[in-house]
This record gives C-alpha cells, structure tokens and sequence, in this order.
C-alpha cells in the first residue's frame, strides 16, 4: 500500500474516524516541542532557522527540542503495559494522539530533563523558554526512513521572545506571522534559497490569533 503521512489537531473530527493499517501502526514516539520565537522589537516577525549542517536539509523551521523514544526505549522506561506499545489495526488517529500525550505525562521528568539540556535543541541558549501551558498543539503520523516505520509526534508549540542583543548561531531568517498565510508546502516551496518545513504555514495560520500586534 501506498505510505500516508498525517498530520492533525486537537479539534480535528476526522481524526476520531482516520483508522490505522497494519503498516501504520508507529514504532517510535517523538515528544516535541518547537518554539515560536518573536523579535524582541516586533511581535509580529517571528524566527525561522536552519540547523542542519551545511548541504544537507537547507529547510527552514521553528526551533525546537525533542525525546525521540523507539518501542524498546518506551518498555525499558515503562513496561509492555503502557498505551502506545499497545496501538493496534483499527485505531483511530485520535487513539494515536492520546496514547503520546500519555506517554508524555508519564515520562515528563525525563522529557523535561531532555528538553532543559538541549537535546536535539539547535539554540540551547533558549533551552528554559519551554514552560508553561502550550500555545498550540498538534500531531504528526509519518514514515521514517531512519526506523523503516512509522513514527508518532506531538509537537507543543510555545511562545517566547528572543533575548534582544543575543548572537543568532545558526542560518536563520525573521519572517512576518502572516508572511505564508494560505501557502500550501508540497516540497517545492523555497524562501531565500531553502525549502520552508511544512509545519511552518500550517501551524502560523492557525496561530495567528495568538501574536498580538
């Protein structure tokens, strides 16, 4: 069968009715979380940056720290018993979403551990502006070449305003909140010479409520 990726929110119905295949049940869990980082003298740009080494990606994204956990990672810190070693044919996506968000609350020492020190944070400067309720929440369901299976995301996006007089380390751009309103990603869309992740105008189109100008 043909690979789907997915990608959802809270408040999507459709997720409630999206079942998984034999081949799309996940075999890793990414716990996520992106920050959307404001200009300190204009709350309505926001930071984009590249953190892959030079040549490879060339994507522009939201920074982010991350716990990437494989199935044996999850039984070693949790036992067979927890919910997302037991997703089966026929979950729902919604299913899908919960089992991480449990699986988040029941290692949240050790993902707020990963997070504090920078793990897979391409900006550890800002590694402490991680707190606090999430502005936006969504979920990705996408094949990974690196485990040959299918991996589950949450990403809980926060909000925080880039320290003003700090060195920016890595290639980066300020964009406007609405710079990509509408703009669907398919792989070919370029800003300043790299592709833009596609999570970037999904999820500013959502947020725009949430900037104030």
């Amino acid at each position: 069968m043909a690979l789907t990726d997915y990608t959802w929110d809270e408040h999507d119905d459709w997720a409630h009715s999206t079942r998984l295949h034999r081949d799309e049940i996940p075999g890793r869990a990414a716990l996520t979380a992106p920050l959307l980082v404001t200009h300190p003298d204009d709350s309505a740009q926001i930071l984009l940056v590249d953190p892959h080494p030079p040549g490879t990606w060339e994507t522009w994204m939201f920074p982010y720290a991350s716990m990437v956990l494989s199935g044996a990672d999850i039984r070693q810190w949790c036992g067979d018993e927890v919910e997302f070693l037991r997703l089966a044919v026929g979950d729902t996506l919604a299913t899908v979403a919960d089992s991480v968000v449990r699986l988040r609350e029941r290692l949240w020492p050790e993902y707020r551990d990963a997070l504090a020190t920078g793990y897979n944070n391409v900006l550890p400067h800002l590694r402490d502006s991680w707190g606090g309720e999430p502005v936006y929440r969504n979920f990705s369901l996408k094949f990974s070449n690196t485990s040959n299976s299918y991996t589950a995301y949450v990403f809980d996006y926060h909000r925080t305003v880039w320290p003003a007089g700090q060195y920016l380390p890595v290639p980066h751009v300020w964009v406007r909140i609405d710079e990509f309103a509408g703009r669907r990603v398919d792989g070919g869309f370029r800003f300043q010479g790299r592709k833009v992740s596609s999570n970037v105008p999904e999820v500013l189109d959502r947020m725009t409520g949430a900037f104030p100008r």
